[in-house]
């Protein structure tokens, strides 16, 4: 029987307003279509935003439903932040041992349950350049009230401090755009490089 490399998980971090999702996107244009990854397409409870494109950006469930998911072991991880469900399904694990490789954005409580159940994943914190300069970022977007702007900074601040000590594989600066995404790509070329033999 031919031996199949596996495919890997990246989990990626940041700060809400970090522009996580924004540089997903963007680093998976990069990196396909000469490399089998795709995103995890991550569950949540929260009302849709005006730009949000559901079973795209996220599936939408309500908190029923969701709970529901939760006893039927349907996620590798889930957690609820800011009065809303959201959570990671395991249904690619089987994926990534047959050679596809995932990119999950998931915030740091979430890898750590992750990496409980899949040790091979290869985390990544990306880090605004300063807690002011990712207000700006909260704001310009238009999307949050006041209340809750101020809760993500505050929440922001612990999740900038408690990174310091996670063991995450890399850590990355989200200053300008492009070499955001450049660091990025080349983070994963390198660990897709490396041979994982199932």
């Amino acid at each position: 029987m031919d031996k199949k490399q596996a495919g890997k998980l990246f989990l990626l971090s940041a700060p809400s307003g970090c522009g996580k999702t924004t540089v997903t996107y963007k680093l998976l244009e990069t990196l396909q279509p000469s490399c089998d990854i795709a995103r995890v397409v991550t569950y949540t409870s929260r009302a849709p935003r005006t730009t949000d494109k559901p079973g795209i950006d996220y599936h939408f469930l309500s908190v029923e439903e969701f709970e529901r998911r939760i006893e039927q072991s349907f996620f590798l991880e889930w957690s609820k932040v800011y009065d809303d469900y959201h959570g990671t399904p395991g249904d690619m694990l089987e994926k990534i041992d047959i050679g596809s490789s995932y990119i999950a954005v998931v915030d740091r409580l979430g890898v750590g349950s992750i990496l409980k159940k899949y040790q091979q994943a290869v985390t990544i914190w990306l880090e605004p350049p300063s807690l002011d300069i990712l207000e700006r970022r909260l704001r310009n977007r238009k999307s949050e009230q006041e209340e809750q702007i101020c809760k993500r900074l505050t929440l922001a601040q612990q999740e900038i401090k408690d990174a310091r000590t996670f063991p995450y594989d890399y850590h990355v600066i989200n200053d300008l755009f492009d070499a955001t995404v450049c660091e990025l790509r080349a983070i994963i070329q390198k660990e897709l490089d490396k041979k994982i033999i199932k």
